[in-house]
């Protein structure tokens, strides 16, 4: 700890900031993910309710399959994008 703080002495401000910055960062990937992963699910609810209203598919008997796994899957994505991000390279 002594050893940080002789190195970091001086730059503690610079180094604030870029860790904001790496924050703010990932904040925006995450949302970016979010709906990059969502947008499927929404065209798939759109087409369905489409497919519905043409008496080809009952949309709403599909629902207790389609929710839990795009939820599922969207937290899946946004944690391996995560762990990619956060956790360091290890040897």
């Amino acid at each position: 700890m002594k050893r940080s703080a002789e190195i970091t002495k001086g730059s503690k401000r610079s180094l604030f900031i870029l860790g904001l910055k790496f924050y703010f960062g990932l904040l925006v990937i995450n949302i970016f993910l979010v709906i990059l992963v969502l947008a499927p699910f929404v065209i798939l609810g759109a087409l369905g309710i489409l497919l519905q209203g043409m008496r080809l598919l009952s949309f709403f008997d599909m629902m207790p399959i389609l929710i839990p796994a795009g939820f599922f899957v969207v937290f899946l994505a946004v944690a391996l994008v995560d762990a990619v991000i956060v956790l360091p390279p290890t040897r």
